[in-house]
């Protein structure tokens, strides 16, 4: 469609919400507490914990995204984290950001597809929404001009 930003482009900075559970592993993890990865982007993770790291602790993590075998590892640094909610709401998931410092060119590049898949498939979905709306309007009757 025209005037849309490409998918290239938007896969560089588009963070991807987790629809599946994907489980890391990481130093420390306990084992019994449910650590999830909610959102992914080319440079990092969100990991749902409620025992993040401290802000600044460099870790490996791994983790298999759906419909890949292999693991993608990677070591990271926790650039933001919470310990809990940050409101009575729990608006905010407790957990840590972390950024990816150092990945292998192979894992980096399942993660770009990965990113870049959800994107084209929800674009697609997006076009498919807006055609089932407008064949939901009726037709106008073709009105006639009276002529003077």
């Amino acid at each position: 469609m025209k005037g849309e930003i490409p998918i290239a482009v938007l896969s560089r900075y588009f963070r991807v919400p987790s629809r599946q559970f994907i489980a890391p592993d990481y130093p420390g993890r306990d084992v019994l507490l449910k650590s999830r990865i909610t959102n992914i982007s080319n440079n990092g993770v969100f990991i749902s914990t409620p025992n993040p790291m401290p802000r600044g602790s460099e870790f490996d993590v791994s983790f298999t995204l759906p419909d890949q075998k292999s693991p993608i590892t990677a070591t990271c640094i926790v650039r933001w984290s919470t310990g809990k909610a940050n409101d009575e709401a729990g608006a905010f998931a407790q957990g840590m950001g972390l950024e990816f410092v150092k990945i292998t060119r192979k894992d980096k590049k399942a993660i770009e597809r990965y990113i870049r898949d959800f994107l084209t498939a929800m674009r697609k979905k997006a076009a498919t929404d807006r055609a089932n709306e407008l064949a939901q309007i009726p037709n106008m009757p073709h009105v006639e001009e009276e002529h003077s």
